[in-house]
This record gives C-alpha cells, structure tokens and sequence, in this order.
C-alpha cells in the first residue's frame, strides 16, 4: 500500500555564498553583476521498522524565470525524473530515490545559481492567465473591491487603491490565531502576516478584474543578515508587464528598493512523498547567499 506524506517546508535561513564553480557562472558575475544563490536541502528518514521502497519525492523547484531574475544554473543530487511546469512558471520535480532500511536517512540537495539582472516583465499570456486561473473569491470580496474602486479610473490607479487599502486594513501580527490563513479570513479578521496581506490583495484584484498573483520567496534589509521566508505580490499593469508590490511593506505598488528579494515560486505547493514500507520524517532547509562580480581583472 503506498503512503503518502505532505511535508509544510520547514525554512531555516543562513547568509552562504555557495560555491558553483563553472566558467560560466564566473562570466556571468563578472558581467552583470552580483548573483544570488540558493541551496535546498530535503532530509528524509525512515523512522518505521520495516523497508521503505519506492519512494517517490515530488518537490518545488525554483521558477526558471521571475520578475526578480532568471536561475542560470542548476545542479540536483539526483537526477530529475520529470519536471511538471505551470503557466505561471513554477516548476515541480519528480526524484526517485533508493529504498530506506530502517533508521536509514537521506540528504537531497537542490542548488541555484540567480543572476537578478535578467528578471522578466512577463508578459503575453498574463492577461489570460490572470483572469481564467484566479481562484474565486467571495462576496465578501467582491464587495469590499467594488467599495475600494468605485471612484477609480484605470487598472494601475484601482490597483493601487486596492494595495493601500490592504495595508492599512491588516495589522501584522506574528502571533495571530488567522495567520497564515486565506483572503476572506484576512479581510474579515483583519490580522496576520505576509502571506495574509498577499492573499487578500490578490483576491480584491481579481475581483476587481486586475490579474494578479502570489510570489514567494524571501527578503532581506541591506544592512542585515538574516534572510526571511516573505510572500508579496505581481499584478499586471496596463503596460501588459508583471509588476511587483509588497502590500505587507507598502501602501503603493513596486518593491521596496531599499529590500533584496529572491523569489521561489508563484504556487505554494508542499513536498510530497509516496513510498510503500516504513514510515517517513522529513525537514527541508534553505540557505541563500550571494555571489560578488570579480573585478579583479
């Protein structure tokens, strides 16, 4: 019989510069820039008393392209199966792995190379991407949209409405009961965290015919080291480009410029394993670093 474990990613952030040594990625540094850097590792145990088979792992795998850059290089412990991609970009790999005796355990390393200089507007399928794959929302919803518009005129000014009414209708709040929650619970209790604000902004927007979307990923203030799991939002302009906004953070729409962003994914899908035999544990950590130019020459 298989068994199946939906594993929540557990982060635990650390400032490394990973070393991903190829000539390419040094003349990509020394060309554009800075890169950022990302290494997942997935740790599973076999914590039963009998032979774990066929194990199967399907994990998120970083959007090759975002609007805060394009993954330029890639490495993966094992190799991939398949590689399922949405229309929003996000990717899923399928590893399969080995079997586990009893107390055996397993390390999975995922490595990214992200040179934020090639972020994309991405535009063309967005318009219809937006309003044919946006999740329904409530009356609610609509009608807290319909109050916050009704006196604005065009997608960029209605947006902005919407964001700065998500901002000043949420009070952050790491240890709220509703955090983490969905838009309709954001809007009516009015607490939460990141993801609550994002949630709630997207599902005004698209009740309020303006495509958007979720992105996470993490965050960073310049003078810190600690890099801190966030999700923040992308809507599509009248311009027909994805443009980032970070209700959480800010009133207005565009990123803070003050704030490093690397962004995972669109969809926050969990890792998801099946196997026959044994009993599964599992932990995924992340660490994100960055790569300096070398000016040496």
């Amino acid at each position: 019989m298989s068994r199946l474990l939906n594993m929540k990613i557990t982060l635990v952030l650390a400032v490394a510069i990973l070393l991903l040594a190829s000539t390419a990625q040094a003349e990509a540094a020394q060309a554009d820039g800075h890169l950022w850097t990302l290494r997942s590792e997935l740790e599973l145990e076999n914590v039963g008393s009998t032979e774990m088979e066929e194990v199967r792992v399907r994990i998120p795998l970083l959007a090759e392209v975002t609007g805060q850059g394009e993954v330029v290089d890639e490495q993966f412990s094992l190799p991939v199966e398949d590689v399922v991609e949405s229309e929003d970009g996000s990717r899923e790999g399928l590893f399969l792995l080995p079997g586990l005796a009893p107390g055996e355990n397993i390390t999975l390393t995922f490595e990214y190379l992200i040179d934020p200089q090639l972020a994309s507007s991405a535009t063309g399928e967005g318009e219809e991407l937006g309003k044919d794959e946006a999740e329904p929302v409530s009356d609610d919803i609509s009608a807290a949209a319909r109050r916050v518009v009704r006196n604005s005129e065009g997608r960029d000014v209605r947006f902005a409405a919407l964001q700065e009414f998500t901002h000043n209708h949420i009070s952050y709040d790491l240890e709220s009961p509703w955090r983490n929650g969905d838009a309709e619970q954001a809007l009516k209790q009015a607490e939460g965290v990141c993801e609550d604000y994002a949630l709630l902004l997207v599902a005004l927007a698209n009740a309020a015919d303006i495509p958007a979307r979720t992105v996470y990923g993490y965050v960073r203030a310049p003078s810190s080291e600690s890099w801190t799991r966030h999700t923040w939002v992308e809507y599509l302009t009248e311009d027909g480009q994805w443009m980032g906004a970070d209700p959480a953070f800010s009133r207005t729409p565009g990123l803070a410029d003050s704030i490093d962003y690397v962004a995972q994914w669109y969809e926050d899908r969990p890792v998801r394993v099946t196997h026959t035999g044994g009993r599964i544990a599992g932990s995924l950590t992340d660490t994100v670093g960055r790569i300096e130019p070398d000016n040496s020459e």
